[in-house]
């Protein structure tokens, strides 16, 4: 998947959770985490470069995931389908 392809799907999420502007930054996290700074209804996202790897559903369940968290603090299960693209990518950068 492109950068531009995560972008988009990340901007979609942070729509519906009332972010009118979204800036997306790749970054090489060698770990899973996103990084923010909200102000009002912008928000600058710090996602690892490793999301472009993923398939479009995966990264709709990790904004879906993360934008619920900031709005009502709570943690949501991850998909059978994430946990193995997250195993497998983790491994993948000790293969390499």
């Amino acid at each position: 998947m492109l950068g531009v392809e995560v972008t988009a799907i990340f901007s979609d999420v942070a729509k519906r959770y009332g972010y009118e502007s979204t800036n997306i930054q790749f970054v090489p996290f060698t770990s899973f985490r996103i990084k923010q700074t909200r102000e009002r209804d912008r928000i600058h996202l710090r996602i690892p470069h490793m999301f472009k790897t993923a398939n479009p559903q995966i990264i709709e369940e990790i904004a879906e995931s993360h934008f619920n968290g900031l709005q009502n603090h709570e943690k949501t299960e991850n998909s059978d389908e994430l946990k193995q693209w997250r195993k497998h990518t983790f491994w993948r950068r000790y293969i390499e």
